[in-house]
């Protein structure tokens, strides 16, 4: 067993916070990305989420990492996550025709 990696670390606290921001309805998440905007907040925030939940599980254990045969299958299931979690927004843009992912 190895020792969890700053990586590690830092997509668990970004998944927690990211996390507890949308549990909470936090007022923070339709705000506008910057003055003249009509991104909300909530959209890169969730994004950096569903990003991070992936690379959570896969820094946090090592057999991920170095897959032998009985991991492969996980290995590829995070890889694949983690790459539909950075097409998200791309894909949700050419659906929507705009950023703003967030419906309350």
């Amino acid at each position: 067993m190895t020792k969890p990696s700053l990586y590690f670390f830092a997509c668990l606290l970004i998944f927690i916070l990211v996390l507890s921001l949308l549990i909470t309805g936090s007022s923070i998440l339709t705000v506008p990305l910057y003055e003249g905007s009509s991104i909300p907040m909530g959209t890169p925030i969730t994004w950096m989420g569903l990003i991070a939940l992936p690379l959570t599980i896969y820094f946090g254990v090592g057999e991920f990492r170095n897959p032998k045969k009985r991991h492969k299958l996980f290995n590829q299931l995070l890889t694949f996550s983690v790459g539909f979690a950075v097409l998200w927004v791309p894909v949700s843009y050419l659906l929507a025709g705009n950023l703003s992912l967030i419906a309350f």
